[in-house]
């Protein structure tokens, strides 16, 4: 967000101080060459509970001990991790286990059992502490790299299975940035990266309400309307107004020239947005109706190449 906006011709400032009594301070503050200014606040919304971002931290810190490992002939594959009192798995205690499991290998042995297809044959190990379980096996790294070092040692991750929330998810996230700094002075807007696999439909819906049909003659067709419950528009018409627009993203660092884009404006805020972010694809309210335009990609803003990111990411 803040190349976006040095890109987009803005002075920006960082955690701005809002006033004396204000703790609170937004991501961003931006100010154009007119003197326009711009607040943004930056989140990512996932649909991890608390707890599972709890235990996705300390997975994390699993493998990034693991990925210390200098494996040359081999890659893991993490088959499974149990740890249902989710405590800290014990890095240093479980890469001296695979040390010890890898020095019985014999590559030529594993290779036979690779060449006939028997996977289910492939050494495998399970690591034990208290009740916590890592179950791991390993797969050949192709004769031609072997004895390679520069390179991470796991090979395949554990599968992971989630039902979506993305309205609660979403929208939440949306309604708390929404009142965190009080009555600002300038347009705000709240910027989401989401991994969610939302699509145009949830995400109108979370900011502007359901959509439903509503039957009242059978001899007509049913209307179309959306029940007062977004985050902009609720049982007594229109709330949150001091937020000028969401800009949702779906970011990763290998797919920023295409990554998926688009602002939202909120027709109803105390402050509309019109700066150079508006070149971006958008949703917009014309005569009621809300419109989908077309606006520059990531990759034209940020002058990256098509290719991007080529071989940054090879070596």
């Amino acid at each position: 967000m803040h190349e976006l906006l040095l890109r987009s011709q803005y002075e920006v400032e960082v955690h701005p101080e809002l006033s004396p009594t204000q703790p609170r301070r937004p991501d961003l503050r931006a100010r154009d060459a007119d003197g326009n200014r711009l607040y943004l606040e930056a989140a990512v919304v996932t649909d991890e509970s608390t707890a599972e971002k709890a235990q996705n931290r300390m997975v994390a810190e699993l493998y990034d001990q693991i990925n210390q490992l200098s494996i040359p002939d081999y890659f893991l594959h993490i088959i499974d991790i149990r740890n249902p009192k989710r405590r800290q798995p014990p890095g240093k205690r479980f890469k001296e286990f695979v040390r010890q499991c890898l020095q019985s290998l014999n590559y030529d042995e594993v290779l036979k059992l690779s060449e006939l297809g028997t996977f289910h044959d492939l050494p495998a190990w399970t690591f034990k502490e208290g009740d916590m379980e890592i179950e791991f096996g390993v797969i050949l790294v192709s004769s031609e790299n072997r004895g390679k070092l520069n390179r991470r040692p796991i090979g395949i991750y554990p599968g992971q299975f989630r039902w979506r929330r993305t309205d609660d998810a979403l929208g939440g996230t949306i309604a708390e940035k929404s009142t965190w700094y009080g009555s600002l002075d300038a347009p705000y807007l709240i910027a989401i990266n989401c991994t969610l696999e939302t699509d145009r439909i949830d995400e109108v819906q979370a900011l502007f309400g359901t959509e439903e049909f509503v039957l009242t003659d059978l001899n007509r067709q049913p209307d179309f309307r959306r029940k007062p419950d977004g985050i902009w528009f609720g049982p007594k018409g229109p709330h949150n107004t001091r937020v000028s627009g969401v800009l949702i993203l779906k970011v990763v660092p290998w797919n920023l020239p295409k990554a998926a884009v688009c602002l939202y404006h909120n027709p109803w805020a105390a402050h509309p947005y019109k700066g150079p972010l508006a070149n971006l694809p958008r949703v917009v309210s014309v005569e009621g109706q809300l419109k989908t335009l077309p606006g520059s990609s990531l990759g034209s803003v940020l002058c990256l190449p098509e290719q991007w990111p080529g071989e940054l990411f090879d070596s």
